[in-house]
């Protein structure tokens, strides 16, 4: 369902399969693959009760992903088998990463889960 949105242009607050921000794909595709509402905002899936957090080793395929800094959540993907996500990552659009990409790996901060 996610990878239907391949290729989608990054634009900040929008999330359509055209263009889209990374809370925003996020938000679509949950609503769309899980029935699962979700603020359209990193920090605020990060922050979002309903979600359990989930250690690095027991990631799986359709939990979220949650990067940025000690201080701040600003990027969110979803998981994939195999330790990649998907995102819309805002220089290529959205795209599957490993998530052992060297700009990606020290910026993880944690996985939820919300199903």
């Amino acid at each position: 369902y996610a990878r239907g949105w391949m290729g989608a242009k990054y634009v900040y607050g929008q999330a359509t399969k055209t263009k889209t921000d990374c809370s925003g794909f996020v938000m679509q595709v949950y609503k769309g693959y899980y029935n699962i509402a979700l603020d359209h905002s990193s920090s605020g899936m990060y922050k979002d009760s309903r979600g359990s957090k989930v250690s690095r080793g027991s990631l799986r395929e359709g939990d979220l992903v949650f990067f940025g800094s000690f201080w701040k959540i600003d990027h969110v993907g979803i998981y994939l088998k195999g330790e990649r996500f998907i995102h819309a990552s805002s220089s290529k659009g959205v795209i599957i990463s490993p998530m052992s990409d060297k700009y990606w790996s020290h910026k993880y901060q944690g996985g939820r889960r919300f199903r």
